[in-house]
């Protein structure tokens, strides 16, 4: 029974090392990398389950879902262990956009899929707070949600 507050949208996007680029070549369409070397996390402690990547664009013409079972051989629970293994040239990683931000104005990994939105398989790529309802009127959890809030860009309320 924990009350759950959304605190902001954690976008995701798929990077790779510029070497592995070059040498595995860049994809043209989501659904090529079931054929390539996927970087995955292991969400819920689970590491045998498959992993599918979903990427969507539109409204509009080209208005578009591709659902991508990924596969590769490094599952992790850590995703800083995943950047490190996407910035050596392991493979195509699915990322938080705030985690690779750095990199990628570093031009040590690089966007793909750009015109796409990406989901994990859950689905959800949102950041939440978490608390015990007892807990509600607490000011050092409002304080913390206040800051947690103006630190993912949205204005408390």
């Amino acid at each position: 029974n924990l009350i759950v507050r959304k605190l902001a949208d954690n976008p995701r996007i798929v990077v790779a090392n510029h070497d592995y680029l070059e040498h595995a070549g860049m994809p043209r369409h989501p659904g090529e990398l079931a054929e390539r070397e996927c970087l995955r996390i292991a969400y819920g402690g689970s590491y045998r389950a498959r992993q599918i990547w979903t990427f969507s664009r539109g409204p509009g013409e080209d208005e578009a879902e591709e659902k991508v079972n990924v596969r590769g051989r490094l599952i992790s629970n850590n995703l800083d262990m995943l950047l490190e293994a996407a910035l050596a040239g392991q493979g195509f990683a699915l990322l938080p956009a705030w985690l690779v931000d750095e990199h990628l104005r570093a031009r040590r990994l690089m966007h793909c899929f750009a015109d796409w939105r990406v989901t994990p398989h859950n689905g959800d790529a949102i950041a939440y707070a978490a608390y015990l309802p007892n807990r509600r009127h607490s000011t050092k959890v409002r304080t913390l949600l206040q800051f947690l809030e103006a630190r993912a860009g949205r204005a408390p309320g």
